[in-house]
């Protein structure tokens, strides 16, 4: 049954990756991890998850994957530290233009 469990997640696995289907490269992820538990399955696994990262990089060289969550991973920290990094470009030229105000 294993095997069968195998087989469907491969064929699954190579449609997504063909198509990028992110929602369903997650859930594929999700059930490898949870259901792997023959040593020659997770090695299969293992492989194809390898398999899937290079391709996605090779597609989506940003995107980065936290293989046990599924959840897309932003390579730079958390969004909320890009907004925080505009916000200080603005407040550099707020305080530019306070010092030209001052000087006149």
């Amino acid at each position: 049954m294993s095997d069968q469990t195998g087989d469907k997640n491969k064929l699954l696995l190579d449609a997504a990756i063909d198509k990028l289907d992110l929602p369903t490269l997650r859930h594929i992820f999700k059930d490898m991890c949870a259901t792997s538990v023959d040593v020659r399955q997770q090695a299969t696994d293992r492989l194809l998850l390898t398999r899937l990262q290079k391709h996605v990089a090779s597609k989506l060289p940003l995107a980065l994957f936290d293989v046990k969550s599924g959840k897309q991973i932003n390579q730079w920290g958390d969004d909320e530290d890009d907004e925080d990094d505009e916000d200080d470009e603005d407040d550099e030229d707020d305080d530019a233009e306070g010092e030209e105000e001052e000087s006149e």
